[in-house]
């Protein structure tokens, strides 16, 4: 500490010191004075590593560093007074690699990367800013997974560097993929049954314009026989599939031979 010290100037305000315990942004402020204030940021051996400075009490201080773990002073130091001695008061801020303990309702701290608050899909956040200098930082996670089936449950929780997870959020699949069109095998005049290929398990309708002339249900190898009345030649038909989920497959047009 004597050789931090001996590297301040003659009107010092104060030297804190700080100790992170990982590796990570370290972020400081200083504002709400009424004089010109200096804040410096030095490392153990009193060693400067970044200073902001102003000039008057209606302007601001701010340093943003990424640092290593280990444990740091800051020195604020009036700056232009010359030779004045009456006090002046300021508010200085240290968010950096620590213990966390946030708000729920502010969220504070999450002025850096290393404090962001973690967004939920879907849900609104808020809060404020509390100087010109402050800012809020929001944690958005994706991720890559193979597609999952339809009605699958998925349970997904978070799990922070130390091994703490959190609680587990369980969702189910919503299936929102249609059928593929039916394929449809050729139909006559003579046709009285229509028969082809769809999802399996899936409901067939077909339609003579906008009107359903027959309906049915495809077995589990998606194979379906579809009753119909039978159609003039050169009619035009439309063969649909529809899922389980509601799911409408595109139409799939033939003619009558």
């Amino acid at each position: 500490m004597e050789k931090l010290i001996s590297k301040l100037e003659p009107h010092s305000f104060r030297c804190g010191s700080i100790r992170t315990n990982k590796d990570g942004e370290i972020y400081l402020t200083l504002d709400q004075a009424s004089a010109g204030l200096s804040m410096t940021l030095f490392d153990e051996n009193g060693n400067s590593i970044a200073n902001s400075t102003f000039s008057n009490g209606s302007e601001n201080a701010s340093i943003d560093q990424l640092l290593q773990q280990g444990t740091y002073y800051v020195a604020v130091e009036a700056g232009g007074w010359n030779g004045t001695t009456s006090k002046s008061p300021y508010r200085f801020r240290a968010t950096y690699p620590g213990e966390i303990s946030r708000d729920p309702v502010t969220l504070e701290p999450n002025d850096t990367f290393e404090t962001s608050s973690s967004m939920i899909s879907g849900k609104s956040f808020s809060s404020n800013l509390f100087s010109k200098l402050d800012s809020d930082v929001f944690r958005i996670y994706t991720m890559n997974i193979s597609k999952p089936i339809a009605g699958t449950i998925i349970s997904v929780y978070a799990k922070d560097v130390a091994g703490n997870m959190s609680g587990t959020t369980t969702v189910k699949v919503i299936d929102k993929t249609p059928p593929a069109a039916p394929t449809v095998n050729t139909v006559t005049s003579k046709t009285v049954v229509v028969q082809g290929k769809s999802e399996a398990n899936s409901m067939v309708y077909i339609y003579s314009g906008n009107k359903v002339i027959g309906s049915g249900t495809a077995d589990a190898k998606g194979n379906f026989s579809v009753k119909i009345a039978s159609q003039k030649k050169g009619t035009s038909l439309r063969v649909y599939a529809k899922d389980a989920s509601n799911n409408l497959s595109a139409g799939k047009d033939i003619k009558v031979n």
